[in-house]
């Protein structure tokens, strides 16, 4: 009886419109709990994540739960308000639209794929599995497809010379230099820290954002350079101060800043089509692009694939990120093989160097992403 009355009544407020939906819910929850004699539980979208995230502590890799988080808080900036709204609210509409803020921060397809399909998909299918949610948002929303004619190029030696002229003394002039010799993706090389800066033995130490391991890499003599030539920091204190704490997406964020740059130094891209269906329009030259700049005057001075995947952390998840002295020196001879400035210092013959104005197109248009 007292049921029936909870439904009488839910149903009278209802018809005048005197209801909202936390007071439909409150009501739902009272009957299912009289019913079965549990309570039943509406969790936000927060709420699940969060729940979620804190159940693969202990049980996931670290790498992997790096990746979870990473993928999870963009996804929550992303949808915004909306983070509060009750699980079963989010839909496939929103998912696609965390699709297209990717595409717009101009990340390859299968990293895309690799967020959505095998990251976000994963506490969605936990709470359709659950019965938290009737249908899991992600199941739906196609993958990308890896356009071939829409991939990045790479920077050219006069490109490379107009956008440190332009850069100036600026941290985007250290920034170039940096993601050239060393293959880091703009958001590792924005949080760099003084602490993980060795000038003595020209290594950097960092913790990769996106896989959560620890590396160790060598520093190219013209990255050297700038760096001895700053005030000096320690521990914690930012080697890009003018970029640390940015987001790298976004109107101002720092590709956003790069984009500007490249506009100063005159140095412009194809315009290329991306994602499904190739409707999203963007540049094939980014920041990311010096990432496979590095690659391939790695290839085309004769490096060995495994060294080229060791300095771009490509390895396996069963390597260990942190190399002997031995891999080190290794590293040091290719890196150093990559001419980026103009130096002083004799050399007997000059090496392999990013492709000269006389020949625009690379010889390498892509290896490692």
């Amino acid at each position: 009886m007292n049921t029936c009355l909870l439904w009488a009544r839910l149903a009278d407020a209802g018809h005048g419109r005197n209801i909202t939906e936390t007071q439909a819910r409150r009501v739902v929850a009272e009957i299912y709990e009289r019913s079965t004699g549990e309570a039943l539980h509406f969790q936000t979208c927060k709420d699940w994540l969060d729940t979620w995230l804190a159940s693969k502590e202990g049980t996931t890799a670290p790498g992997t739960l790096t990746k979870y988080r990473q993928v999870i808080e963009d996804f929550t900036i992303q949808l915004g308000n909306k983070t509060s709204n009750p699980l079963p609210t989010i839909s496939p509409a929103d998912i696609i639209a965390f699709q297209k803020s990717m595409r717009d921060r101009m990340l390859a397809a299968s990293t895309i794929n690799l967020a959505i399909k095998k990251t976000l998909n994963a506490p969605f299918a936990e709470a359709h599995k659950l019965g938290y949610i009737p249908v899991n948002p992600v199941a739906g929303v196609k993958s990308l497809k890896d356009n071939v004619k829409a991939r990045r190029d790479i920077f050219t030696k006069t490109q490379i010379d107009s956008m440190l002229r332009a850069a100036g003394d600026s941290d985007w002039r250290g920034a170039i230099l940096c993601g050239l010799t060393t293959g880091l993706r703009l958001g590792d090389i924005a949080s760099l820290a003084w602490g993980g800066v060795d000038l003595k033995k020209r290594i950097l130490t960092l913790d990769v954002r996106k896989t959560g391991e620890a590396i160790t890499i060598p520093i190219h003599p013209d990255f050297s350079i700038w760096l001895k030539a700053r005030p000096p920091g320690v521990g914690l204190a930012p080697v890009f101060p003018h970029l640390h704490g940015k987001k790298p997406g976004g109107c101002n964020g720092l590709s956003a800043q790069f984009g500007k740059l490249l506009v100063k130094a005159d140095v412009q891209g194809r315009s290329i089509r991306t994602g499904e269906g190739g409707g999203h329009r963007t540049s094939s030259l980014s920041f990311h692009s010096l990432r496979h700049t590095f690659t391939s005057a790695m290839a085309n001075a004769g490096v060995h694939p495994d060294i080229r995947r060791m300095l771009t952390g490509h390895s396996d998840e069963t390597i260990h990120a942190r190399y002997s002295h031995h891999e080190i020196k290794t590293m040091r001879n290719a890196v150093e093989k990559i001419k980026v400035v103009a130096s002083k210092r004799k050399r007997k013959a000059p090496p392999p160097s990013l492709p000269s104005q006389k020949n625009e197109e690379p010889t390498v248009r892509r290896t490692e992403s």
